[in-house]
Parts: C-alpha cells; structure tokens; sequence
C-alpha cells in the first residue's frame, strides 16, 4: 500500500542474505511487494545495501555488490556524524560497527573502483518501459 501511495522509482532495501533476521524480513517483504505480476509502472530499480556489522557477518552467503557511488570525504564524515545517533548500535573499538569501521569500509568500497571512498550496493532487477 505504501508503495502504491509514495509511487518511488528507485527502492533501497536490506540485503537478502544479512545476517539481522529483521532485515531479511523486510527484504523479502519488498521483494514481494514488487513483484513483476503486481508491479506498477513507476518503479523502475530495486536496489540493496549492505549494513556493516550486520552484511558482511553472513560467512556462507557474502554479499556481492554490483554497483558503486564514489563518496567524497565530506559523505564518509556526514555517514560518521549520522551514526552517532543510533547510541545502541554503537560497539567498542575492535568491532566493524564504529566510526574507524565506517570509514574502512568506504575506503575498502573505494579501492574496488579505483577512488578514495565508495558505498557498494546490488541491484537486484530494473525494470523497463
């Protein structure tokens, strides 16, 4: 129905295989919710992100991104900046989910396109006129 109303060209959703049980449900809830058969002509992409700490934790079904957005330095440092809202998510000095994490992270995504920083994404299908 929200689909229906907000009528989006691009839909970012979490990763079917993360290893967040919640993500995984509302992944697959999009997926139906765009399926082909009921689709409407205004969509156009679906398209999703991986969750550090949360993706990359999946060790049998790794994620395999096949899209990239460089990111400036000022990007990364808003990323950083937004983080710090989720007080519950955030993790001591070792684990993936901190700002040197975040910041690893866009730099590894970077490398893979030949630029400083990179969030990688998978589109999962387009759909044509």
């Amino acid at each position: 129905k929200e689909i229906n109303t907000f009528k989006p060209k691009i839909i970012f959703t979490h990763n079917s295989e993360d290893c967040n049980n919640d993500h995984r449900i509302i992944s697959r809830s999009v997926n139906m919710a765009t399926r082909p058969l009921i689709l409407n002509n205004f969509l156009k992409t679906l398209i999703s992100f991986e969750i550090i700490s949360s993706t990359e934790w999946n060790f049998e079904n790794q994620f395999s991104p096949n899209y990239f957005e460089k990111l400036t330095e000022k990007n990364v440092n808003d990323k950083i900046k937004s983080f710090y809202f989720y007080k519950s998510e955030l993790h001591k000095s070792q684990m993936p989910r901190t700002s040197d994490g975040i910041k690893t992270l866009a730099k590894y995504r970077g490398k893979m396109i030949s630029s400083k920083y990179a969030e990688a994404y998978k589109i999962i299908r387009t759909f044509e006129d």
